[in-house]
């Protein structure tokens, strides 16, 4: 006697001509399958059946998404049974037309846009919600910037309010690691942070990005994001001004130029032979490139020649500094002279923060 086959544990890619299918998602570690997107549902949308009329609900309009187990009797019964004239007609199609199937319907049918908005929210989003993702932050960033001049005083500031108890609870989010006195910070959803950022980014307050949240949420159907109150977004706030100002601090590499400088200083005052060299090199008149001047120093100062080569020798233009106090005025129009230094600092750093992390994928 036989032994009955499972069911397979992972996609099998001749699927995906056989049954109209499009691979919509994978796993970040392994790559396999994770989540595959029924072609007929985006192209043509459900069709409908002899028993629409009698239905008490009516018909879905949303995608149909497959997920493990795998099973091709599952496939083949949405397709019967939400998709049974175009599914008869591409069954019966050769190998070639089948290949084209979906490409040429795109002129020839009308596309279901609704099939795009799904109100139960996309497997896509779900996916990117879930995810998270940990910070490191410096202990000077966090204590001095973040909880110091970030950290603004309120206007009605009552006899009981305690400052250092405010600025613990507007700051717990940031977890201290003893072992190398620096800070650590989680982002839960990926999809919150980047709602959120895009929202404060173009100059809305807290209490209106909470609330454009809370409608995108309601209007994409994803009540599994949870929800946001303006005390969450000033706290998201502070979290993106804290990665930025790590981001700069790596790029410019402040430890590390400050420590090659004092080790060149070392060297030229103790090392007659080193002094010479940078002597005669001063001296020479033939003409040299700003690469070749640093060429007898080797790659030990390898980022303080970046730091002078680059940020330390471009001096501000009227146009660059123009554009920043353009850029003030604008998020600080008349309507928003009230606005805070940290609230103006937070849609600052949310304009840039999709840049500098790019940077550093």
């Amino acid at each position: 006697m036989s032994k009955r086959r499972g069911k397979p544990s992972e996609y099998i890619s001749d699927w995906t001509l056989k049954f109209g299918l499009e691979v919509s998602t994978r796993d970040l570690s392994t790559n396999e399958v994770t989540s595959a997107l029924c072609l007929f549902c985006r192209q043509f949308g459900r069709e409908d059946g002899d028993d629409d009329v009698a239905r008490k609900r009516k018909r879905t309009m949303n995608c149909k998404y497959f997920s493990y187990p795998w099973r091709s009797d599952n496939f083949t019964s949405h397709l019967k049974k939400q998709h049974l004239k175009k599914w008869t007609e591409y069954n019966s199609s050769s190998l070639e037309d089948k290949q084209s199937f979906f490409l040429k319907n795109e002129s020839a049918e009308v596309v279901n846009m609704r099939s795009f908005v799904q109100p139960e929210g996309s497997m896509k989003a779900r996916i990117i919600a879930k995810q998270k993702c940990k910070f490191i932050i410096d202990a000077e960033i966090v204590e001095s910037l973040i909880g110091g001049l970030l950290f603004d005083k309120p206007n009605d500031e009552e006899e009981s309010f305690n400052m250092e108890e405010a600025k613990h609870r507007a700051l717990r989010h940031f977890v201290h690691n003893q072992e190398d006195n620096s800070y650590v910070v989680e982002v839960k959803s990926v999809l919150k942070m980047n709602l959120l950022n895009d929202f404060v980014a173009v100059g809305v307050s807290f209490r209106q990005a909470s609330r454009l949240y809370q409608s995108v949420k309601e209007e994409m159907g994803m009540g599994f994001m949870g929800s946001v109150s303006d005390v969450d977004v000033a706290r998201h706030c502070r979290t993106i001004c804290a990665i930025n100002l790590q981001y700069l601090k790596e790029m410019l590499r402040v430890e590390r130029i400050d420590e090659q400088f004092r080790t060149l200083r070392l060297a030229f005052q103790e090392q007659s032979g080193f002094r010479e060299m940078l002597r005669n090199a001063q001296q020479t008149t033939a003409v040299q490139s700003f690469e070749q001047c640093w060429a007898p120093l080797g790659n030990d100062y390898e980022d303080l020649q970046q730091f002078c080569g680059g940020i330390a020798s471009v001096m501000p233009g009227t146009s660059s500094v123009e554009s920043d106090f353009s850029l003030i005025n604008w998020t600080k129009d008349p309507s928003s002279q009230s606005l805070t230094d940290f609230s103006l600092e937070s849609i600052l750093h949310c304009k840039q923060y999709r840049y500098l992390s790019k940077l550093f994928e």
